[in-house]
């Protein structure tokens, strides 16, 4: 069984992994195919990404569910087909504080997993853009 740590290992060498290929890939690559760099880290970074999140998101939200219900009763969905299983994706943003403190520590583990899925997310969506802009004034 993977172990969150492993997980979090794998994640942070696989953004790396392939930020660097398509850095390479875009400024040190043959001029026919310099401009399927910036597609490459567009496939291979955000969608993946995306569905890590939210793999660890519902994961998350479930273990809350089974060790924390009071904090889970507080922070969850109330609308969409997902009401009442889930907690609400605001709330993990709205309430940093109180769940950077959560108990047990496997959990809070867990929140941690969840935030740096997200984050490689957001940056892997910003930097496909931001390696297609400057490949265009390379």
């Amino acid at each position: 069984m993977i172990t969150d740590t492993k997980t979090e290992k794998i994640i942070t060498i696989y953004f790396y992994l392939i930020l660097i290929i398509g850095i390479i890939w875009t400024f040190f690559g043959s001029d026919e195919l310099d401009n399927y760099g910036p597609v490459f880290f567009m496939i291979f970074g955000f969608p993946v990404f995306a569905v890590i999140y939210q793999k660890q998101f519902y994961s998350f939200s479930n273990m809350l569910k089974q060790e924390r219900p009071d904090i889970f009763e507080k922070n969850v969905l109330n609308y969409s087909v997902l009401k009442g299983d889930v907690i609400s994706g605001w709330s993990v943003f709205n309430n940093k504080k109180e769940f950077k403190e959560i108990e047990p520590l496997k959990l809070n583990r867990k929140y941690k997993l969840t935030m740096k899925a997200f984050n490689f997310c957001l940056l892997s969506f910003f930097l496909s853009i931001l390696i297609s802009i400057v490949l265009i004034y390379k």
